[in-house]
């Protein structure tokens, strides 16, 4: 991403698109033949960046499920306090929010 930001000074040292004189020894022997290049290890190397993608949507799908929201009564008093104690019974036995929603006149 950073060697579109590199000018070459010698139009004439390209190669591949890149400038000879700004590719590093990282480019050359870690990013080119295991993400650019061709064979089994661009292969392996993509199939990699792959499963720790899908990996991470794991986890983070399974760490959404398991979050609790956080966003009732119960959550800001404490269990022994007679509020929370109703807070905590109303989220069990009643369990209904209230909402509205106002749309205003509709031109149909």
């Amino acid at each position: 991403d950073v060697l579109i930001c590199v000018k070459s000074k010698n139009r004439r040292s390209m190669e591949d698109g890149v400038p000879k004189n700004t590719t590093g020894i990282l480019y050359d022997r870690v990013y080119r033949p295991l993400i650019v290049g061709r064979g089994l290890p661009r292969t392996i190397t993509h199939a990699l960046v792959w499963l720790v993608a899908i990996v991470c949507l794991g986890v983070g799908i399974n760490g959404t499920t398991k979050a609790r929201v956080g966003l009732g009564l119960e959550d800001f008093f404490s269990a022994d306090n007679p509020v929370g104690q109703w807070a905590t019974f109303r989220t069990e036995h009643l369990a209904s929010w209230s909402i509205g929603m106002s749309w205003g006149d509709l031109d149909y």
